[in-house]
């Protein structure tokens, strides 16, 4: 068919893993160097991909997380050469789900939720508790859930002080949530935390994070046909966090990228790109030359902008 099989790459553009298919149904996790154009084989026999990335890097391209079969595994690109032997994938499983249940907030740490437990995992335990993992567990309990997180129409994503998470149910419900280990008890009984309840047209749900600890909700729906996106902030004051708030954003609006310092927001428009300070919200910038297809920021002020005909 010519179409491209599931892959990711690395942040630093030095690996990319994909999925090599044997069978229409299942192939082999394969992880190529782009220097050399060695690869290696991760895992064998793994189920098609249903979504774009068949691993999750982290941020510093030291390490990454992959689905196999329903289980989910660690794995480093220092493992494989020719001067290393590969550890064996029973002593780097983190547990069962999909790439949904994991979600990396530095380059050693990353939550992991299963059932309605959350854990905070850090990276350089992951072989110690593998091997005891009826005793110790495979991370730190950091939060529960009111509810039990289902991967396959569920997602999350956690701050990167790694404090707090956003989760959407069914891309309807979106519930801010501290993670305060044990919460079996509050002194005043409970706790006002923001939530978003978005339409039933909701398609999809995306998440960002301001660089003052705001969370950003990003919807996408289907309207007359017609793809539409909403944005929602909720803002942190006196240590207290607001309701979420609507933020406006152009009518013909289709997509979103953060800067790198978390301070601005590039919006992509059908006639172009604007740019929004997350402060004031107001405009600081904009390119309306033609339909914007990607956008990617290079630094804090700098963004690459790919039209339909022209990058700039």
């Amino acid at each position: 068919s010519g179409a491209l099989p599931p892959f990711s790459t690395s942040p630093d553009g030095e690996w990319i893993v994909y999925w090599s298919g044997k069978t229409f149904t299942t192939g082999d996790l394969i992880l190529s160097d782009v220097k050399t154009g060695d690869f290696y084989t991760v895992a064998e026999d793994v189920e098609r991909y249903t979504g774009n990335a068949p691993v999750l890097w982290a941020s510093d391209s030291s390490a990454f997380i992959y689905e196999n079969n329903g289980r989910l595994f660690f794995s480093r690109p220092g493992f494989y050469n020719s001067t290393t032997t590969v550890v064996e994938e029973n002593f780097r499983y983190i547990g069962e789900g999909t790439l949904s249940n994991v979600s990396w907030y530095s380059p050693n740490r990353f939550v992991y939720i299963n059932g309605d437990s959350v854990f905070n995992v850090y990276v350089s335990e992951l072989f110690t508790r593998s091997l005891y993992s009826d005793l110790l567990g495979i991370g730190n309990l950091c939060g529960k859930l009111p509810f039990d997180f289902e991967s396959s129409y569920d997602k999350f994503q956690v701050s990167p002080s790694g404090d707090q998470i956003m989760v959407s149910v069914k891309n309807r419900l979106v519930f801010y949530i501290s993670l305060n280990g044990d919460d079996y008890s509050y002194p005043a009984g409970g706790i006002v935390r923001p939530s978003l309840f978005l339409p039933g047209n909701c398609a999809d749900v995306g998440f960002f994070w301001t660089a003052t600890g705001d969370p950003v909700v990003v919807s996408y729906s289907v309207e007359s046909g017609k793809l539409k996106t909403h944005l929602f902030r909720a803002r942190q004051e006196n240590q207290n966090l607001t309701a979420f708030e609507s933020l406006p954003v152009p009518e013909n609006a289709k997509d979103f990228s953060l800067s790198t310092d978390a301070r601005k927001m590039a919006v992509l428009t059908d006639e172009g790109v604007i740019v929004y300070d997350f402060e004031t919200w107001n405009q600081t910038g904009s390119l309306l030359t033609e339909e914007v297809v990607s956008a990617d920021w290079g630094d804090s002020i700098t963004l690459y902008v790919g039209g339909v005909e022209t990058v700039r």
